[in-house]
């Protein structure tokens, strides 16, 4: 009976104190977002496209959005304020422009409060792009070489080879591993025992138009000499699973080889000689 009494007057207490509890886990400025992920679906090159993030101050103090930081040049953010006092809510702005990209991109907005919680999230934009321009003036202005995109694909790769090239220049679409992101998987056996190192210099060299891949070479209008993307190729290359030789010294310190074994018939069987 007593041990009833202590547990429901435990119930009690929390009962009572449970908003000073959650008040206290508010306690500052909490950023909330009505969502951290959009996806955009289907759209052609030639459509800027935009989507607004919606988000809220839960907590008990002045929230301050500090920056913004998209991903890559394309992708542009605006927040209507800045200051966000308790309870009042805000609006992030995305545009998202896909000229001259191909197939699946993914792109991200870092967004930087005073949240000592969240100090950083991360917006995400998915979209699967098809090309319309072809050839149009456009999208050559808008290529990746261009003024406006050049800190994301050519400002990071000069000077650089091998792994550091890659990480500078290639894995912002193809994955710090080569696992893949809005581009083909490089680290997959089936590609790497289907394509040749021939075959990868010359989608890294001249591009292959309606993919999305252009040519990096200097020759192509890109950023890499012929060093830069030999040492590209080698470094791709490596991720090649080798099959290992069979150890025969496991074997032939046991037995030698057959045709070398002095053998006798008997009864039908061949016996080896032991070494």
């Amino acid at each position: 009976m007593r041990l009833i009494k202590i547990f429901i007057l435990i119930l009690l207490w929390i009962v009572v104190n449970s908003p000073f509890l959650a008040s206290a886990q508010e306690k500052g400025p909490r950023i909330r977002f009505e969502t951290e992920a959009h996806d955009f679906g289907k759209i052609p090159e030639d459509k800027i496209v935009e989507h607004t993030f919606k988000f809220f101050n839960d907590g008990d103090d002045v929230l301050e959005i500090k920056g913004l930081d998209p991903s890559c040049g394309c992708t542009e953010a605006f927040v209507d304020k800045k200051i966000i006092e308790p309870g009042q809510t805000g609006e992030i702005k995305v545009t998202l422009n896909p000229i001259g990209k191909r197939g699946k991109i993914l792109k991200s907005v870092s967004v930087e409060t005073n949240d000592s919680v969240k100090p950083e999230i991360i917006l995400r934009l998915d979209a699967q792009v098809f090309g319309v321009l072809k050839d149009h003036a456009q999208a050559k202005d808008e290529s990746i070489f261009s003024e406006k995109c050049k800190s994301c694909h050519v400002a990071r790769g000069e000077g650089k080879s091998g792994k550091e090239l890659y990480l500078a220049d290639c894995a912002f679409c193809h994955g710090d591993n080569g696992e893949g992101k809005s581009a083909s998987a490089l680290n997959s056996q089936e590609y790497l025992t289907k394509h040749d190192a021939n075959y990868i210099k010359d989608w890294i060299a001249n591009g292959k138009d309606g993919s999305g891949m252009p040519g990096f070479s200097k020759a192509k209008g890109g950023p890499l000499d012929d060093k830069q993307v030999e040492s590209l190729v080698a470094y791709i290359t490596k991720w090649k699973k080798r099959e290992k030789a069979l150890d025969t010294s496991k074997i032939a310190g046991k037995y030698v080889v057959l045709s070398n074994l002095p053998t006798t018939h008997e009864k039908g069987h061949w016996k080896g000689k032991r070494v």
